[in-house]
């Protein structure tokens, strides 16, 4: 099987946009949004996302992608690094994060993933309670769900934000023991990203 590439979606894309009715499915906007959010295009991403909030089918999905975009606009490997380069504009971030969350909640949303997109909106507060309510929260899911990858991500940024490089190091190891899982694919590579960071700047 030939994987195909981010240049091969464009082709697919206006092909779908040729079909009758195509503008209202929230299929092809879900699509269009993923296509925006991996070539560093956030504002068009979340626009093609909002068009599916209504969709029972996409809503979801498509809430959870617009938090992840408020809370990591420039998707950059780093949360730490992400919550710094929104400056003066991470206050109304994390709110537009928060009240999303809220409206994924009120659908009944009670996933890990939630919670664990909960705990990044804690940490994008900038400060030290909310990261330890973090913790707090992520620990929970980890004792629930030890190979949870995305909860043990989000645990490290925890301690990175907290200063605490050893106790994050010790979580990234963790998931570089397991097997590697598409599900969680973005997670992996950004978990073996902040392991390789970590040596590095003992080395520095």
């Amino acid at each position: 099987m030939r994987y195909r590439s981010l240049q091969d979606a464009d082709a697919f894309l206006k092909h779908a946009e040729s079909v009758p009715n195509a503008a209202f499915a929230a299929g092809l906007h879900f699509c269009k949004g993923l296509h925006a959010w991996f070539t560093n295009n956030s504002q068009a991403a979340l626009a093609e996302f909002n068009f599916c909030r209504q969709d029972a089918e996409w809503s979801r999905p498509a809430l959870m992608n617009m938090i992840e975009i408020y809370l990591n606009p420039d998707n950059r490997d780093s949360f730490f690094e992400a919550v710094e380069s929104k400056g003066s504009d991470n206050a109304s971030y994390v709110a537009a994060a928060e009240k999303l969350i809220q409206d994924l909640r009120s659908m009944g949303e009670t996933s890990p993933k939630v919670d664990v997109l909960q705990a990044y909106a804690l940490m994008a507060r900038r400060d030290r309670s909310a990261v330890d309510q973090s913790i707090e929260l992520l620990s929970r899911i980890i004792n629930a769900n030890r190979s949870y990858v995305p909860a043990l991500l989000a645990l490290a940024n925890a301690f990175i934000i907290r200063g605490d490089t050893p106790k994050a190091r010790n979580n990234l190891k963790i998931i570089s023991k397991q097997p590697f899982n598409m599900e969680f694919s973005t997670d992996f590579e950004r978990a073996y990203l902040m392991l390789a960071d970590t040596y590095i700047q003992v080395l520095i």
